[in-house]
């Protein structure tokens, strides 16, 4: 396994174990993990549209967030950033995961989620714009805007988020 997969793959773990965290208040058991071969199953099989993205719930107290969402995780990538955004540089990491987000999420008619983090920095949460509206209590943070061709995307701190939305939130989104 090559360093970038394997530093992946420790970071979608350290996703699953914040998430069951969240959800249970304690460390285990797992109520998601990472999804065979982190998604690359289902790319290559359309057998399963319902297993898109990085995480999946292996409890079924975990299936109202990955019912929802098709989570995409991605860390590392030292030459991704926000200037290549605001460059219009051809290799934009950053949309290039967006999309990558979007297209799992849209084989199984979910909504997508990208947390991404970079070296040394806090990992952010990416979601649709029109899907924050539905939780006002957002609006107390911290968070910006981004728009890759014409969908806007709402970008937040991921502790943050999980520490403002709560499990019902999720649960009670139409």
């Amino acid at each position: 396994m090559s360093n970038g997969k394997a530093k992946g793959s420790g970071y979608e773990r350290d996703i699953c174990k914040m998430l069951t965290t969240w959800l249970t208040g304690k460390d285990k058991p797992y109520v998601w993990w990472r999804s065979p071969s982190s998604g690359a199953l289902a790319t290559i099989t359309a057998q399963n549209p319902n297993l898109t993205g990085d995480i999946i719930s292996v409890l079924p107290e975990g299936n109202f967030l990955t019912d929802k969402f098709s989570i995409e995780i991605k860390t590392g990538y030292p030459k991704s950033s926000f200037n290549k955004f605001f460059s219009g540089a051809k290799n934009n990491e950053l949309e290039m995961f967006w999309k990558q987000a979007t297209v799992d999420a849209t084989k199984s008619n979910k909504e997508p989620m990208l947390v991404y983090k970079k070296d040394r920095k806090e990992p952010l949460l990416f979601i649709r714009e029109y899907v924050k509206e539905k939780f006002p209590q957002l609006e107390e943070l911290n968070y910006f805007i981004i728009k890759f061709g014409n969908e806007k995307i709402s970008v937040f701190n991921t502790d943050a988020f999980f520490t403002k939305i709560k499990p019902s939130d999720i649960m009670e989104m139409e």
